[in-house]
């Protein structure tokens, strides 16, 4: 019964494991595409701009809807924009014309090395804690797995005791 709660809470803690991997990555925010003066020409002459985001760090324009837009690196979709070379003109421009501006809230950089660190901690500790339970005789569920078999080969045990002990170790595969 043991082996089965054991079981159970290695789920519960791989499913919040994984839950909080995809609110961290949920909070990293992509890069406004850089785009060059004529291309955001043709987006303001379009209407697609929503708002000028002012942000402690810089600015960017907040785009209606996704666009597409073209590049050294081939077409991305975009739904923020920067100038190739920042342009405070441009906002002086944007400002006078009387346009909407928001203030950003600014984004912290460093979510997505945190993001990467942390499973990069996760990973060197899930492989400690194997190291340490093979250390201890325990061994990885496979290898006890195939001591089960050799067993089962010797006629050391039975075809039932064999599937009984199997059964307790499978869910940790």
């Amino acid at each position: 019964m043991s082996e089965h709660r054991s079981a159970l809470y290695m789920a519960c803690g791989l499913s919040a494991f994984l839950l909080m991997i995809v609110v961290l990555l949920n909070l990293i925010d992509s890069a406004p595409a850089r785009v060059s003066d004529e291309q955001f020409i043709k987006i303001s002459e379009a209407d697609l701009i929503e708002s000028l985001v002012i942000e402690p760090d810089g600015f960017y324009w907040q785009l209606r809807r996704l666009v597409r837009i073209g590049g050294r690196r081939g077409e991305d979709l975009a739904d923020r924009i920067v100038l190739l070379q920042a342009d405070s003109l441009a906002l002086e421009e944007w400002r006078s014309a009387g346009k909407p501006i928001r203030e950003g809230q600014g984004n912290w950089r460093y979510w997505g090395p945190l993001v990467v660190a942390s499973l990069l901690a996760v990973g060197l500790w899930h492989g400690w804690t194997q190291i340490r339970l093979d250390a201890n005789g325990e061994g990885a569920p496979r290898r006890r797995l195939q001591v089960l078999d050799r067993e089962l080969k010797e006629g050391k045990i039975t075809e039932e005791e064999f599937r009984e002990r199997a059964e307790r170790i499978w869910p940790e595969l």
